[in-house]
Parts: structure tokens; sequence; C-alpha cells
């Protein structure tokens, strides 16, 4: 079931994504619109993925595309390999007209003999054109596992998504 949220007139919004270490298949997808699938196309969108919820990953992978740009179809896929899931700690995905940033918090693997482990944080900042940016439509549409349209083969689970911040 899709949640939406109004940003016309606002800055950002902000979504907290938590228990990636267990997540299976595709989580907090966010679009434009309701009807997206999670393949990228007409309208921006976004998403994690660890595998299918048949076939799990121990990985996870943000992806981004930002929307055709003009009649023969071009828009930009956007990819973060975030690495094992048992590392993740969460994820601050911060929306604007203009971009998408990432923030994942990981934690650092010991080495053999060792118990020591750190909290390190991946950033990435996906750039976006205006015009086929989130903010297109003055309204987000996000599902917290799976896709929007909810197509067969592209459902999640676990994901913990917290009501995103609009500033």
């Amino acid at each position: 079931m899709a949640n939406n949220i109004a940003v016309s007139g606002k800055k950002s919004a902000t979504f907290v994504v938590d228990n990636l270490n267990s997540a299976e298949g595709f989580g907090l997808h966010v679009s434009t619109i309701k009807g997206t699938d999670g393949y990228g196309g007409r309208n921006a969108e976004f998403h994690f993925r660890s595998g299918t919820t048949e076939k799990p990953s121990n990985e996870v992978v943000f992806q981004c595309y930002d929307g055709f740009k003009d009649a023969n179809l071009h828009t930009n896929e956007f990819r973060v390999d975030l690495g094992p899931k048992e590392q993740i700690c969460q994820a601050l995905v911060e929306i604007s007209e203009r971009r998408v940033t990432l923030s994942v918090a990981r934690t650092s693997k010991p080495k053999p003999g060792s118990n020591e482990e750190h909290v390190y944080d991946i950033v990435a900042c996906i750039p976006l054109r205006e015009e086929t940016g989130f903010w297109q439509t003055g309204e987000l549409f996000w599902n917290e596992n799976g896709v929007l349209n909810g197509r067969s083969g592209r459902e999640g689970h676990n994901y913990q998504v917290t009501n995103p911040i609009v500033r």
C-alpha cells in the first residue's frame, strides 16, 4: 500500500531505514507516482534491494533513477553497492529538488584476533535534473517493503522505515 507526502514548497524529505541486516528483496521504494515498478523510466524513483524474497542476497544495493529527460527516453541509473548487510546499521535518505543524498552507517569488520569494531559512514550524493527530479509532481509516494505497484517478484520483507520528515 502506497503512502504519500506533499513536497510542494518544501526543501527536503528525509527517510530513515532500519533493519537492513535482515531485509530481503525490495524496500523503501519512493517515486513521484504510485504506479512505478522499480525499473526506472518516466518518473524519478529509488529503492533498496537485497536479492529477492525467494533468493535473498547477503548484500544491499541502492538504486536511483532520474526519470526520462526527452522523447529519446534519456534517463540515468545511479547505483550504490552498500556491501554485506550484517555490517549495515542504518540508512538515511534525504531527497531534495536537485539531489538524493544517501548516508549509511556501517560497522567495520574486525580481523582475526581482534574484537575492535568501529561505525563509519558511506555517503553518496546523486545529482538529479530539476525537470525530472522528485519535486516535479509536488508529491512523493513510498512503500516500506516491495515496489509501489506490487509487481510480482519485487516483494520485500523486514525493511523498517520511519515516516519521512519533510522540511
